[in-house]
């Protein structure tokens, strides 16, 4: 029978014991928890086989209670574990990894934060035992660093330590640091205008730097409004202020430059922060040559971590200095501490700028790109990077003293199927410039540009092929290059934003569902949710395959949707050639416009059945355009005397 807990919790079940019940939902007040319930459920199954009614229904209860019992610990916890704390585009693994590199110096007043961060990300990897000490670590150098058992520094720290034993079933172990948080909560109340404590504000801004840069610097805001006297805080907040301009220092705002001015003032030990002044006031156009050597100096004398004020330094030299001298300075740092991931990476990226730079001379030694090839490995391999940009880099390194290397690691690349149709856009983009700058092969460069193009992705790497392929036709004098190129930049012009096509999609989609039988709404429809796969036809899903064939015998007189089936059909390798002249007939016949369908004619024969017969139809359109009475803007080009059709 339904066995029904008034207290919050329904379970819905059959007459049927044991699995039926555990595969129905559990709700809380329409609330979920954090624990994980279908292994919760997966688990209890285990011992609920053979039971009685009533030991069911007791032992349904029981898991009412644990997960009771989790979502009353969320409420009552401000910790890592209740911060929604999203990695993004990044993973718990890569962060940790940044993490290992803020370093664990005594001087370091984030020690105890960062130990706190990283029990938490190991917990989230798996390793709760190694979570456990981390957050003992944590423990220590709070009372080590404050000098008190106590204070209200904890209340973060052992909201941890009550989540993960609780999470490692030592509920009682759990209940205790509860109570140290209830304790501390009550002796050290956060202020009436505020719910947290300025020390649980702060330690949350600290952390949030990681995961959301704009949440962090509100919740730092927060705690230097309850402690103005702070200069740590003051100092973090500030470097989060103008590390989003360190892409374009040139563009911070003077309220940004001031502060940064009045934290090297009030913090003069914070090298990272005396760093990113002079970074700020050298993109203002300020000479700081003999500043930057004192800082320097400075810099070497400390240990290498992430904040020890080397990788804005560096980037102040690359920028504002020399490139040259920032390569010594790197491996200056490299000599006193030869381990340093970080500086690795540093150095890595200092010869990789000097190395790839426009202004790089041709006769560099061949023995300092292979110290920048021997850093960009490493630093792959000790950050376990598999970013496609990096691993471009890496061949555009190779190209300057072994081609067949560079090739090698770009075929790998073009090879991969996993890859994103913006990852791989991009992937055109930089293989295009290979093969323009280094292998001086200007067809094939021309070729992968046009591929980025078509890939229906906004970005710069876009952007950059279409100019190229736009100063190609003013230059070029082959006819069939340029149709080629016409032919994709005037698909281009006519082809709807992103954003606004899916809305289209959408808006169509609702249409045809009100009414059915309109015919034209939904050839429009099947085109809209076709046209995304145009670059990579290969790739269309078989429900678009199966809705675009469906127009084409609904609405037999649209020949786009008839031109779409048939490069949807010449990709998937079918025979289309005797449906290939009868639609090129048929489209021929009628007035040249955006969606006649010739464009993708032209693509369908140069593509899938002859580059010739292509030119050929493009050449007969172009002609019968130009008896037409309409403007002839988008169908012809002059080129040096040549004209190319689409």
């Amino acid at each position: 029978m339904p066995c029904v807990f008034r207290q919050g919790c329904l379970v819905q079940s059959s007459t049927t014991l044991g699995d039926t019940i555990l595969e129905e939902r559990i709700q809380f007040h329409d609330e979920t928890t954090s624990l994980d319930l279908i292994t919760l459920l997966q688990c209890t199954k285990l011992f609920m086989k053979g039971m009685s009614s009533f030991q069911l229904q007791v032992n349904c209860y029981h898991v009412y209670c644990l997960l009771s019992s989790a979502q009353s610990l969320e409420n009552k916890l401000e910790c890592h574990f209740t911060w929604n704390l999203d990695p993004g585009s990044h993973t718990f693994s890569r962060i940790g990894r940044v993490v290992e590199d803020f370093g664990t110096d005594e001087g370091n007043i984030w020690l105890g934060h960062i130990y706190n961060l990283q029990g938490f990300i190991q917990c989230k990897l798996g390793s709760s035992e190694e979570a456990l000490k981390s957050f003992s670590r944590a423990t220590e150098t709070f009372q080590r660093l404050k000098g008190s058992d106590e204070g209200p520094w904890l209340i973060v720290n052992y909201g941890n330590l009550a989540w993960l034993h609780h999470h490692m079933g030592e509920d009682e172990k759990s209940q205790d640091y509860l109570s140290k948080v209830e304790a501390l909560m009550s002796e050290y109340p956060a202020p009436p205008e505020e719910e947290l404590h300025p020390e649980v504000c702060a330690e949350k801004a600290w952390t949030l730097m990681r995961f959301d840069k704009e949440k962090a610097a509100e919740f730092f805001q927060r705690a230097i409004k309850m402690q103005p006297n702070n200069i740590e805080w003051q100092s973090s907040s500030v470097m989060l202020s103008a590390d989003t301009f360190k892409g374009n220092m040139s563009e911070i705002t003077p309220d940004v430059l001031e502060s940064l001015r009045s934290a090297t003032e009030r913090d003069p030990e914070n090298l990272y922060v005396a760093a990113l002044y002079l970074e700020a006031r050298a993109a203002k156009g300020e000479r700081i040559q003999k500043e930057a050597q004192a800082l320097a100096e400075r810099v070497l004398m400390r240990s290498p971590s992430f904040y020890s004020g080397m990788r804005p330094l560096l980037r102040l030299y690359r920028h504002y200095i020399s490139k040259d001298e920032a390569v010594e300075l790197a491996e200056k740092a490299l000599k006193r501490h030869p381990d340093s991931r970080v500086l690795k990476r540093s150095a890595a990226i200092c010869y990789m700028k000097k190395i790839l730079s426009a202004d790089c001379k041709h006769n560099t030694p061949r023995e300092t790109i292979t110290r920048a090839i021997s850093l960009w490995e490493e630093r792959i391999v000790l950050f376990e990077e598999s970013k496609l940009r990096v691993q471009t880099t890496l061949a555009d390194l190779y190209a300057k003293v072994d081609m067949e290397k560079a090739d090698q690691i770009y075929e790998e690349m073009l090879n991969r199927e996993d890859l994103p149709l913006a990852e791989k856009q991009m992937l055109y983009n930089y293989y295009a410039k290979y093969l323009f700058f280094n292998r001086k092969d200007s067809p094939r460069s021309i070729e992968y540009h046009m591929k980025a193009a078509e890939i229906p992705v906004e970005s710069n790497h876009r952007q950059t092929s279409i100019k190229e392929l736009e100063k190609t036709l003013k230059r070029s004098r082959n006819p069939q290059m340029c149709e080629e190129i016409w032919s994709i930049l005037n698909s281009l012009e006519n082809q709807p934003e992103t954003q606004n096509q899916f809305q289209a999609a959408e808006l169509f989609q609702k249409a045809v569902r009100m009414e059915p039988n309109n015919v034209e709404w939904q050839s429009s429809w099947a085109i809209l949710s076709a046209d995304s796969f145009k670059p990579f036809m290969e790739d269309m899903t078989p429900e678009v395959l199966e809705k675009v064939k469906s127009a084409t015998e609904r609405d037999p007189d649209n020949l786009y949707v008839a031109a779409l089936y048939l490069n949807a059909q010449g990709a998937k390798e079918k025979q289309i050639r005797d449906e290939a002249k009868y639609l090129a007939g048929k489209i021929l016949e009628k007035p040249m416009h955006n969606y006649c369908g010739i464009n993708l004619l032209i693509k369908l024969y140069r593509k899938y059945l002859s580059v010739d017969e292509a030119v050929e139809i493009a050449d007969e359109a172009g002609e019968h355009m130009c008896s037409q009475p309409i403007s002839r803007k988008g169908a012809t080009l002059e080129t040096r005397g040549e004209m190319s059709v689409f």
